[in-house]
């Protein structure tokens, strides 16, 4: 049962990626119908929006992949099981919320911008993918865990805006995210399988930057402030 209710939590966790995404993809599909909007305008206007997601699975404490994965360096090997399950629950979700997308009256729109964004990630090298998934997994571990640690402070609600918005507008790669896009454009191929394990891969080495530091400081017993 414990592990039935994190793989429905890690679902509906990816479920607002892909609310995030489609929010996102609307922006550009909307500046791209009317060309009097900039697009650049609305480009950093989707990436705010695409926040919506995060701060819903934050206050309602979902399991996302790059929200948890960590939690491995405090957690130990122990806790890769977990992050399989979210894992398997984020592919789920992500791509099911693409299939809900695709049967809209936008579908096929979005699904013709999305096609345009996973081109240019799958044929990116495998170096660069690896590399630009690193960030994103750092950001993404900021926002949750500042969230989490500020408690009443309302500068919480910052750092969930602020890690989504640069990492979409640095061009940041972000694991369930991808999968939600590339199950949108139908891109789905044995070509896609070793970019979204570097995604993974890179998004987990990030998240363990602010936890790997952290535990340094408190077993040389430094103060943080």
């Amino acid at each position: 049962m414990k592990y039935l209710k994190l793989l429905v939590s890690a679902i509906f966790a990816s479920m607002l990626i892909g609310l995030g995404g489609t929010v996102y993809l609307s922006c550009l599909n909307l500046a791209t119908k009317n060309g009097g909007i900039n697009y650049d305008l609305m480009k950093v206007i989707g990436s705010i929006l695409f926040a919506t997601g995060l701060y819903i699975i934050v206050v309602y404490k979902l399991d996302l992949f790059t929200g948890k994965v960590g939690h491995l360096i405090d957690n130990g090997f122990s806790y890769l099981k977990n992050l399989g399950i979210i894992f398997l629950g984020n592919l789920i979700g992500s791509a099911l919320f693409a299939f809900l997308i695709l049967g809209t009256r936008d579908g096929e729109a979005l699904s013709e911008i999305a096609h345009t964004m996973v081109d240019t990630k799958l044929n990116d090298t495998y170096l660069s993918l690896f590399l630009l998934s690193i960030p994103c997994g750092f950001l993404m571990h900021f926002a949750v865990y500042t969230y989490k640690s500020l408690d009443k402070n309302p500068m919480k609600y910052l750092s969930v805006f602020l890690g989504v918005t640069v990492f979409i507008l640095s061009g940041y790669e972000h694991v369930v995210a991808n999968i939600f896009y590339i199950t949108l454009s139908k891109s789905w191929n044995l070509n896609c399988i070793l970019p979204i394990i570097l995604m993974a891969l890179g998004n987990a080495l990030g998240a363990f930057v602010i936890p790997l530091f952290l535990k340094m400081r408190k077993n040389d017993n430094i103060e943080i402030n």
